[in-house]
């Protein structure tokens, strides 16, 4: 009678997974999925063939959930998914905002008055005193009106605008109206 000796390396395998900078993102938005594991992982087998790896980079269209199969040295495997929501992008005043006053005193709130929007693709924004004269312009959707017109601060009043944006979704909204200048 021959005894036989087998080893038998027991392991135990987890995997969960993150998202930065969330599980929600907006349209157009690439979000970081890393995978996290307390094992020696050598494989990442993802539901999507062209990922691989232990931090894949992605920018659904729509919400989207990525599931995972990792396997360690010893060949076990543990799964994980997540799901990853998709705000899709919204072209109106629900999501095109434009404040109706500002305060460009130097205390660091409410300094520089401009369009904010997580949509933006381009932008037209023209200010006007109460006479028409166009007294600021910017096409750029980062930068806003600091409340001067040839580098003098304007005095307080009430200021017309004028905008447009075209979003991601190349949808456009366009807007008139008035700004107040407090002190």
């Amino acid at each position: 009678v021959l005894d036989t000796v087998f080893n038998i390396t027991a392991s135990s395998i987890s995997a969960d997974l993150s998202a930065d900078p969330g599980t929600e993102i907006n349209e157009g938005e690439e979000v970081v999925i890393t995978v996290n594991s307390d094992g020696d992982i050598v494989d990442y087998d993802w539901s999507d063939p062209s990922l691989d790896g232990a931090v894949i980079v992605v920018s659904p269209d729509g919400t989207t959930t990525y599931t995972v199969i990792v396997t360690d040295v010893n060949g076990c495997t543990a799964t994980a998914s997540i799901t990853i929501t998709v705000r899709e992008a919204v072209c109106d005043d629900s999501d095109v905002f434009i404040p109706n006053a500002f305060t460009p005193n130097g205390d660091g709130n409410n300094d520089v008055w401009r369009v904010r929007s997580n949509f933006i693709d381009e932008l037209s924004l023209v200010v006007y005193d109460r006479w028409g004269e166009e007294i600021f312009t910017t096409t750029d959707p980062t930068q806003g009106w600091d409340g001067t017109f040839e580098g003098d601060l304007m005095s307080p009043d009430v200021y017309g605008y004028t905008m447009t944006v075209r979003c991601i979704n190349n949808e456009t909204f366009s807007k008139q109206g008035n700004v107040s200048l407090l002190k």
